[in-house]
């Protein structure tokens, strides 16, 4: 009789034990599934995402900006050097070298990239309160700006740089770098300007124009 009812006892327990187990399986999927519930109700409610200004505009860019009219006054002068030949010019020429600007300074590769940028309002303070032109407008006024204006601004940036002593002379001496840049090359356009070289397509050999651009970088040591 006793090791009878040690046998039920233990097979009692054992039965409550697996009870237990299973209610605890079944507390923990009811958790997941209201924590699944509460995360999808959370993401059914948050308001839609707007516009950012700062990511609109990035913040490192502004202060770009801001600190080239700081110190340079760049749209002052281009305002006052820059000019061009554009008949009945309905914008402003100092609006060409700010775009120029700006797309140098964000690395993008061509006026069309550029253009995509024009929805953006925020371009409007650094472009003397004027929208950003369409690609053919930048490219149509770039062939008709004065280059004297621009070197005579880059003269200016100079002489600020050197007042500024960001570059002072190192025992009398100032430290430049020359450098040279082929940018573009054709086989049917070309300029009083242009370099010629003799190229083999295939079987054929043509002649290629291309236009080689020398810089000076004054630095500092």
């Amino acid at each position: 009789m006793a090791s009878a009812w040690r046998v039920q006892s233990q097979g009692q327990s054992s039965q409550e034990s697996r009870e237990k187990e299973d209610r605890r399986k079944e507390s923990r999927s009811e958790q997941g599934c209201g924590e699944e519930r509460r995360e999808e109700s959370t993401s059914s409610q948050a308001p839609p995402e707007k516009d950012n200004p700062q990511t609109e505009h990035p913040i490192i860019l502004t202060r770009l900006f801001s600190y080239t009219d700081k110190v340079f006054g760049l749209r002052k002068q281009w305002k006052l050097r820059v000019s061009d030949s554009r008949p009945k010019a309905q914008i402003p020429t100092a609006v060409f070298p700010a775009a120029f600007f700006a797309m140098f300074s964000c690395r993008l590769p061509s006026f069309n990239e550029l253009e995509q940028h024009r929805k953006k309002s925020s371009w409007r303070h650094w472009l003397c309160g004027s929208a950003l032109p369409s690609a053919d407008e930048l490219a149509y006024a770039s062939e008709r700006i004065d280059p004297q204006g621009l070197r005579e601004c880059l003269g200016h940036v100079h002489s600020r740089l050197k007042r500024n002593k960001v570059l002072a002379p190192r025992h009398g001496w100032m430290l430049a770098a020359i450098d040279g840049h082929e940018t573009i090359s054709s086989y049917k356009r070309c300029c009083e300007c242009c370099l010629q070289r003799k190229v083999t397509v295939g079987d054929t050999e043509k002649i290629q124009y291309y236009p080689r651009i020398y810089h000076l970088n004054c630095s500092t040591i």
